[in-house]
């Protein structure tokens, strides 16, 4: 997730933030994240075997899995020093969510754009006569967070007096939230920089 907004603002929300460790003993970790003499965007991040705990600015989010979670939150990292984040399989591990930032949420860009490709695909001759028709009555007519109005606006949408969509329900047009991605990229970071410190200070002790 190179190109991903969320990772551009989470680099820029944390360039000055420091991690410290108030507690190490195994997979029992607490962990601090924060820029000195502020608060805004510091987290925590809290592991007991078989869980991990991240508390902070962009809400809570608990994941379940292995008994080193960061064992688990390492796997498919490249070597590299780039921020991996996977966050289908994450989701799929989280079991309990903010309440405020969730994990899913309705993506009116992704909603315009499926049903753009989905013009596209028909090949037809008169496209960009229903594709214009299509933007000026649904894709430019609706609130960005009204799931419901878009879907409503698509299904009863014609051209020629034909109906151009159906069964649209069956469609799933959400992404992940702000909060969610901020969240696994800020653990990802956390593990990231964590590894750094132990590496540094085992090596000092040798």
């Amino acid at each position: 997730m190179d190109n991903c907004p969320t990772k551009t603002r989470f680099i820029n929300d944390t360039k000055d933030h420091v991690l410290t460790i108030l507690r190490d003993d195994g997979v029992y970790r607490h962990i601090k994240v924060a820029k000195q003499g502020t608060y805004c965007y510091s987290f925590e991040i809290i592991t007991w075997p078989g869980w991990l705990c991240y508390t902070g600015d962009m809400g809570s989010y608990t994941f379940q899995r292995l008994t080193d979670m960061f064992e688990f939150f390492r796997s498919g990292r490249s070597t590299g020093d780039d921020l991996y984040v996977n966050p289908s399989y994450w989701a799929e591990k989280v079991q309990a969510a903010d309440k405020n930032g969730g994990i899913l949420e309705f993506s009116a860009d992704l909603f315009r754009r499926r049903l753009e490709e989905d013009i596209s695909e028909r090949d037809r001759e008169d496209e960009a006569e229903l594709m214009a028709a299509l933007r000026e009555e649904v894709l430019h007519s609706f609130d960005d967070g009204d799931e419901r109005e878009a879907r409503e606006l698509a299904e009863n949408f014609r051209f020629k007096e034909q109906q151009v969509f159906h069964d649209l329900w069956d469609y799933d047009f959400k992404s992940y939230t702000h909060h969610f991605l901020w969240c696994c990229y800020a653990i990802a970071w956390t593990i990231r920089e964590y590894d750094k410190q132990t590496a540094s200070r085992s090596g000092a002790s040798q």
